[in-house]
């Protein structure tokens, strides 16, 4: 696969159990210092996905189709909160995360950054890891919102979607004095499956 430059294929064997054989050229001592041994446990059983600019692209494949592919918008669940043990964001995720369905066999979110961190490698290189103490990640109501209009905004724009959107910014100024309701009729639609065919 790696010769091929097949990363379709590579991807696919992650969502599931694989013995991996390495070439003795790309295996380390466990005392070199390049490592860090954390882990209780060692099982390739979570990805975390960190996109590098702002956008929705590292939920899509990069192909022109691909028929497997599916992903299940669910916009109720603002309870939800993020709880990996492992990675790193690049970022602090209190207050900054919204879950926003599940594509094959992942939980899809989605991460407020905030813009000093995407401005600055630096500074999201400081941030702390996932396993490391931090406060309540789901979004206050009015950040909900705002990402649930992103959202509704977006699907708003394919003609195929039964997705409208009356007010893109909200039937009032303040954030604080409307629903959601109020401006798109997108938590009524209910799960949104889409495929990439």
């Amino acid at each position: 696969m790696y010769r091929l430059n097949d990363r379709s294929s590579a991807i696919k064997l992650l969502h599931r159990r694989v013995n991996v054989v390495l070439d003795s050229d790309l295996k380390l001592r466990s005392d070199d210092p390049n490592l860090l041994w954390k882990a209780s446990n060692h099982f390739l059983d979570f990805i975390l996905v960190v996109s590098g600019k702002i956008g929705l692209h590292a939920f899509l494949p990069r192909t022109i189709a691909d028929h497997n592919f599916t992903l299940t918008l669910n916009l109720r669940l603002q309870c939800r909160e993020f709880r990996p043990k492992f990675g790193k964001l690049g970022f602090d995720p209190t207050g900054s995360m919204m879950a926003i369905g599940e594509g094959q066999s992942t939980e899809l979110w989605l991460g407020f950054c905030p813009i000093g961190n995407i401005e600055d490698i630096d500074l999201a290189n400081q941030s702390p890891l996932l396993n490391e103490k931090h406060g309540d990640t789901r979004l206050t109501a009015v950040h909900y919102r705002m990402g649930v209009m992103f959202i509704a905004y977006l699907l708003n724009q394919i003609p195929s979607m039964a997705v409208h959107v009356m007010h893109p910014y909200g039937p009032c100024n303040d954030f604080k004095e409307w629903k959601i309701e109020d401006a798109t009729n997108i938590l009524y639609v209910g799960h949104i499956s889409t495929s990439f065919a």
